[in-house]
């Protein structure tokens, strides 16, 4: 896992990450702001390395569960109580 700050790498902050569903948050106090941009458009695009916006993951995410779906239905055609 890797940060970015107007386009430029702060490093891999993290290694070895399990594979999973990993939401953005951001933790303030007070008086405190920020602005973040996940894409799909960068004001900064990173230049260093393969990175995709995170809307990208959620189209991915669409796409594959509806192939499940499809894959679900089509395994157990007949067996089902639809309706």
């Amino acid at each position: 896992m890797e940060f970015y700050r107007n386009g430029k790498s702060f490093g891999t902050a993290f290694a070895d990450v399990y594979e999973g569903t990993y939401y953005p948050a951001i933790s303030l106090y007070k008086n405190a702001s920020v602005r973040c941009n996940f894409g799909p458009t960068f004001k900064y695009p990173p230049t260093e390395s393969d990175v995709r916006p995170m809307i990208e993951k959620s189209e991915e995410m669409l796409i594959e569960q509806t192939m499940a779906d499809m894959l679900f239905f089509l395994e157990n055609e007949g067996q089902l109580k639809l309706g």
